[in-house]
């Protein structure tokens, strides 16, 4: 007699049932927390910290990312082929362990960046696909805002590579959600803040976000769900930083706006804070550890 045959589980579907429940519990958290039902925040919370996703192999990434990330540029009309940068390997990862101790501490959104993208041309696509979609300025920058623009830390001395690279952010799309330890504080207490956890976890190379990174964060979320990231909270841009005399003096910040449709970015001094304020934090490869995708003689 023949053994009845088990079913057999997609190990892809699989990966992509947890990913939705993933977004579909963030989402419940934001409703839960808007609300202040803490009851069902707790039990939601402890329920996404049980979901854990099965870990890519060395050099390798998942095809949902790609595709994911592929879609954010072209609905920005920005050219590129990140399935051959990856087959290139022109694409750096974060090493397996990065990636695994990253999911451990909630950063599960894998966001893909051209470093090899001028800036300006960057902020542009961005800009205008905004004002093309909400017919609005896209994204208004404050006089302070144009002043610094050219002069903060990322464009001084960039700790960025200058290849496509992924970094990890926490899901979670208001500050207030992802880092509340950092709601209300300055700019110079979100990075100690930063740097506590950096210390606390060495291996996620933790570091604040980038103009860049924060757009394409926003433009992500809108493309995919047509929503937008945070729209009563605002983010402290920490490689923002602007020196003065060799001090930092103000630091560049974001949001979205949703009574004027645009994402509003401005400067402001590193002891300033305000209530609706925080910062983000995202798990960067690092130049010596990360992984690169599939080099050129893979199959």
């Amino acid at each position: 007699m023949e053994k009845e045959s088990q079913p057999t589980t997609n190990p892809e579907e699989e990966t992509q049932e947890r990913i939705q429940r993933q977004k579909e519990l963030v989402r419940k958290i934001q409703k839960a927390w808007k609300a202040k039902d803490p009851p069902k925040l707790r039990t939601l919370m402890e329920e996404l910290a049980t979901i854990s996703l099965p870990q890519p192999e060395k050099g390798e990434i998942f095809p949902e990312v790609l595709s994911q990330n592929q879609a954010l540029y072209n609905w920005l009309g920005i050219e590129v082929d990140l399935q051959k940068e990856y087959q290139e390997g022109r694409l750096l990862l974060p090493s397996p362990e990065q990636q695994e101790g990253a999911e451990k501490a909630g950063y599960t959104f894998p966001l893909i960046v051209l470093g090899h993208l001028p800036r300006k041309e960057l902020l542009a696509k961005v800009r205008e696909k905004y004002a093309s979609e909400f017919h609005s300025q896209g994204v208004l920058y404050g006089e302070q805002a144009q002043k610094d623009l050219p002069q903060t830390e990322q464009v001084q001395h960039s700790s960025r590579p200058v290849q496509s690279y992924l970094i990890l952010l926490k899901p979670q799309r208001e500050v207030r959600d992802a880092h509340p330890e950092t709601m209300g504080k300055s700019a110079l207490q979100a990075q100690e803040i930063l740097e506590n956890l950096q210390k606390e976890n060495p291996g996620l190379n933790l570091q604040g976000l980038t103009l860049e990174e924060y757009l394409l964060a926003q433009a992500f979320v809108c493309q995919e769900n047509q929503e937008h990231l945070e729209e009563e909270t605002w983010t402290w841009l920490l490689e923002e930083k602007v020196r003065e005399q060799g001090n930092w003096a103000r630091c560049l910040s974001a949001r979205w706006n949703p009574v004027t449709s645009w994402v509003g970015v401005g400067s402001y001094g590193v002891s300033d804070a305000d209530s609706s304020g925080g910062a983000r934090f995202a798990a960067v490869p690092t130049f010596a550890e990360a992984s690169a995708g599939k080099p050129e003689s893979s199959p």
